[in-house]
């Protein structure tokens, strides 16, 4: 039996749609990709933290971002800015541990906490003077709500002193005394 141009290209659009249908539902329906990605704070959706300027996912079957470190510490968003000022990564995850030691002891459970990029300010320093310490301020925001000021004291390129104010940076909260290679 011998198939006509019209049968064989019937017959080849058929096999084609066919094909488009098990790969559309084999990616789950049609989905973007975005409805496996849950939000870090509530479990829902990929998200862009105007805080730290990052877009923040948690695709379904990734490894938690704490994994390697305590489960209990929070995601840090935006901290790798502070390397753009001179603060050294042995720094910047020193202040992550003073801030996770702070809520740790006020028994509040912290999921996240975002670096407010646009107000870190570095306080000007004499850089003749070895006894003078660096000095940063920026904003944090906890679980994106509560709005916190931070001044941090770096020195030695391992060593930091963080305190913690409220948001009106009017009443200390904490000061984490000199803390040098912590990691959570």
């Amino acid at each position: 039996m011998q198939l006509s141009r019209k049968k064989i290209f019937i017959i080849t659009a058929v096999i084609v749609l066919a094909m488009a249908a098990v790969a559309l539902l084999s990616r789950g329906g049609g989905n973007s990709g975005n409805e496996d990605v849950k939000d870090v704070t509530t479990g829902k959706g990929e998200y862009y933290d105007p805080n730290s300027k990052q877009t923040v996912s948690n695709p379904q079957g990734k490894a938690p971002d704490t994994y390697g470190r305590d489960a209990a510490a929070p995601i840090y968003l935006g901290t790798a800015s502070l390397l753009d000022y001179g603060v050294t990564s042995g720094q910047e995850q020193d202040m992550q541990f003073a801030i996770y030691q702070y809520f740790k002891s006020e028994g509040q459970k912290v999921k996240e906490v975002s670096v407010v990029v646009d107000s870190i300010a570095v306080e000007p320093y004499d850089s003749n003077n070895e006894n003078t310490l660096g000095t940063i301020n920026f904003d944090i925001v906890v679980d994106r709500k509560t709005k916190y000021k931070v001044k941090m004291n770096y020195f030695d390129l391992v060593s930091i002193q963080l305190y913690l104010y409220d948001a009106t940076g009017a009443t200390q909260l904490h000061d984490s005394g000199v803390i040098s290679n912590q990691h959570l």
